[in-house]
């Protein structure tokens, strides 16, 4: 992911498992195709829904593998931007610390910039866990899924 922005390299994750997952459901919609078509009653003709059933578990044990090579690919991911977010916020928050947060100051003209400077690294981190727990509950909702499957 070298000169990406984090932007373009969680969505360039979530794309390749988003096809893989197409793959997935494509598998599952060739299988069912595949079964023979039995007679319903006044229903009509459809594949016969305990083999569909089958198919649709298949699907979700594949689904859930997909989800956790993602998030076994996330986590680094992540555990990099983290990183990355440490370093640059580390310099700035010493600086802040070592003045203890400018509480002797009277910073004046320069109160919103300061103030501004805080929100925007509490942001980082902010945005950088919520991205994280969406991908989390993205992968946990496949495993819930095949759970609890009937």
């Amino acid at each position: 992911a070298m000169g990406m922005s984090r932007w373009e390299t969680q969505t360039a994750l979530q794309q390749k498992f988003e096809a893989k997952h197409g793959e997935v459901r494509a598998w599952a919609s060739a299988e069912i195709k595949k079964l023979p078509l039995i007679e319903m009653g006044e229903y009509g003709r459809d594949h016969d829904p305990e083999q569909v059933k089958a198919i649709q578990k298949q699907a979700l044990a594949k689904h859930r593998d997909v989800a956790e090579a993602m998030l076994k690919e996330a986590a680094t991911v992540f555990a990099q931007f983290r990183q990355e977010t440490k370093q640059r916020m580390t310099p700035l928050n010493d600086a802040l610390k070592g003045v203890n947060y400018g509480a002797t100051y009277d910073f004046g003209i320069n109160y919103t910039t300061v103030l501004s400077t805080q929100a925007m690294m509490f942001g980082e981190v902010h945005n950088t866990m919520t991205n994280e727990a969406e991908i989390i509950n993205e992968c946990a909702r496949w495993e819930y899924d095949l759970r609890n499957f009937k």
